[in-house]
């Protein structure tokens, strides 16, 4: 196995500074750190990663529902059995907003991510640097744990060539640190 690019690790170490740095992710809403983990099927590649989640707002309403912001930084292997390059690294930052209605919740998601190659197996992605895309929904748990699943989509939005982008359904686990 090949060390990560240049490009890569770079990413990562950009990643673990915006951890460490970025005002609004200094904490939770409720001061603890969220780390998880994502297993991910698709037709073209399948993933596996793992997650920091920080988050920034928690709002509730007069109707007991409320609402979330957070950012979620993450690293994740992809492979495949197709032709081609069997194999992929990707960092990644999302943020996510989340409607409660008790312990359920629907999110979405649309951050940037960098890929450590231009192609998992036979999808061509034009360019390291794709946009991810998530839309989900889970269960928490004793307020510590959570259980979700997600549909995502990652691919350069057409600001390079080729663009066949790749899709997912993860199972994503996420409990306090």
């Amino acid at each position: 196995m090949r060390p990560p690019s240049r490009l890569l690790r770079r990413a990562l170490g950009c990643t673990a500074i915006a951890i460490g740095l970025c005002p609004a992710c200094a904490a939770s809403s409720e001061g603890q750190a969220l780390f998880g983990t994502n297993l991910g099927f698709g037709p073209d590649a399948d993933r596996f990663g793992a997650h920091l989640e920080r988050g920034v707002i928690d709002r509730a309403s007069r109707t007991g529902h409320r609402w979330t912001f957070a950012v979620e930084m993450g690293l994740s292997k992809w492979t495949t059995s197709k032709d081609g390059r069997k194999s992929a690294w990707q960092a990644s930052a999302v943020p996510f907003v989340r409607l409660w209605r008790g312990r359920f919740y629907g999110e979405f998601g649309i951050g940037a991510s960098v890929f450590s190659v231009r192609s998992v197996g036979t999808q061509e992605l034009g360019s390291s640097f794709q946009f991810c895309d998530h839309l989900g929904a889970g269960y928490e748990w004793s307020g510590t744990q959570r259980l979700g699943i997600r549909l995502s989509h990652f691919s350069n939005a057409r600001i390079a060539s080729p663009n066949d982008g790749l899709d997912l359904i993860q199972i994503v686990y996420t409990r306090a640190l």
